[in-house]
């Protein structure tokens, strides 16, 4: 499953937001369950995972062989992924519902516009000034890059 878009839509009154049509094919072909696992991203955006590209993550995440008793940094990994994760249902409408704690962390609000957009694995929910953010921090970066790569090149013999 691939999730490769962008869309602009707006939070009803209830603080839902109504999945794109093509969006909700794709949930619906990759997750039977009518579940999504919302986690909040440090970016400052709000991941949704289909259920099963969650516990594939989770899997690829979790350290059978540390000791979660005397490592802490473990233990805050695991306590931030626990405290800031929580699975949501997709309405019959096709809505989801962005939970109170979620809307505190990222400042939205009824009314707000946010950005959905697609991480080929997941969906991000962004606000509009956010996801502006994030976009100019990938493009500084892809320029940084494209310039430490030209002078190499020309360095090179």
């Amino acid at each position: 499953m691939q999730f490769c878009f962008q869309s602009k839509c707006v939070l009803d009154a209830n603080v839902r937001i109504k999945l794109p049509p093509l969006l909700l094919m794709d949930l619906s072909a990759s997750n039977n369950s009518g579940r999504v696992m919302l986690y909040c991203l440090p970016e400052g955006c709000l991941g949704i995972y289909p259920m099963n590209e969650w516990e594939k993550l989770r899997r690829q995440g979790s350290c059978e062989s540390g000791d979660i008793l005397n490592d802490a940094a473990l233990r805050r990994q695991h306590r931030r992924i626990g405290s800031l994760s929580q699975s949501e249902v997709i309405s019959n409408q096709g809505r989801i519902t962005i939970p109170v704690m979620f809307r505190d962390m990222l400042g939205l609000t009824a009314g707000s516009e946010v950005m959905l957009v697609g991480a080929e694995k997941w969906v991000e929910l962004w606000s509009v000034a956010a996801w502006e953010q994030e976009l100019q921090i990938i493009a500084d970066h892809e320029q940084k890059r494209v310039v430490a790569n030209m002078d190499a090149d020309l360095k090179s013999p």
